[in-house]
């Protein structure tokens, strides 16, 4: 398999490869690249704690994935040098009920998550809360950088970072953003392109809840998305991002197959806390270790 990055990228951290491994329940902390490099195809990381990692301040992460059809799942990711998870050349991959913050310790102009020139072939990122990016600029929660396509990203929670909660650099193709709380962040939804570029087609933007500034390319779909200061969410300091029964945010957005996990009727909430679903929260769920 062709590997996108040089041995820094690749080498570095417990290194995950060939077809259908998995690493689960274990904790990983202090590398000064990754914490862990997924490679190959149908390989997890599962339920695993992951941090203290690039203290080198170089171009990797919590951890570093390629390959086809692997999961990053139910993992806490967190105090990283650069980004928390980088998933270029990664396709038809799950990035899913982690909880990733205080990536950008070292560097700036990242993201918690991130890729560039990537073609995510259905790369589904959701159902995580994605915090605290501690880079002083260009600080994102989810970064979805110049060239990169066909990823979808939905249920997830963005909050307290400096940058964008959501970033779609052009040209920026059939990426799809649905049912995310984006809240508290410099801007909810932003974009770059390279001389003016402002190709975001086939993008879509739905049923999401956004209380800071949008800006939007050429050719994205958006309709359906709360925008304003107080979406009525229950208390953002106890991370409980459920909508309280007077929410604006009730019933305004539109059924989403295959996404809109409790639509109502033909309506839906808007949002990553569907009314009627289970309170979902991510991360790992075992104890924390001792003090290394």
């Amino acid at each position: 398999m062709r590997r996108m990055g040089n041995p820094q990228h690749t080498n570095s951290g417990i290194i995950i490869s060939g077809s259908n491994n998995e690493l689960r329940n274990c904790s990983v902390v202090y590398s000064a690249g990754n914490g862990v490099t997924l490679l190959g195809t149908n390989n997890k990381i599962v339920n695993c704690l992951i941090r203290n990692v690039n203290y080198a301040a170089v171009d990797c992460g919590a951890v570093w994935a390629e390959g086809t059809g692997n999961v990053i799942s139910r993992c806490t990711l967190y105090n990283a040098g650069r980004s928390i998870i980088v998933h270029r050349a990664m396709k038809a991959g799950r990035i899913e009920y982690n909880n990733m913050f205080n990536a950008g310790l070292l560097t700036t102009d990242l993201g918690i998550t991130y890729c560039y020139n990537t073609d995510g072939a259905g790369t589904v990122i959701a159902y995580n809360w994605v915090h605290h990016n501690k880079a002083s600029f260009v600080g994102v929660g989810i970064y979805i950088d110049n060239g990169s396509s066909n990823h979808v990203i939905h249920h997830n929670v963005c909050w307290a970072n400096p940058d964008s909660g959501i970033r779609l650099n052009t040209p920026s193709r059939n990426n799809l953003v649905y049912h995310n709380t984006v809240i508290q962040n410099g801007n909810s939804l932003g974009y770059w392109g390279p001389n003016n570029q402002r190709d975001q087609s086939g993008c879509k933007a739905v049923n999401n809840i956004f209380t800071d500034r949008v800006d939007l390319g050429d050719g994205i779909e958006f309709h359906h998305n709360f925008a304003g200061k107080d979406p009525g969410i229950v208390d953002l300091t106890t991370t409980d991002f459920r909508l309280k029964p007077n929410s604006p945010c009730r019933g305004a957005g539109i059924k989403i197959e295959g996404i809109t996990t409790y639509p109502k009727g033909d309506r839906a909430d808007l949002g990553a806390y569907e009314t009627g679903a289970p309170f979902w929260k991510p991360g790992h769920t075992w104890g924390e270790p001792p003090i290394f």
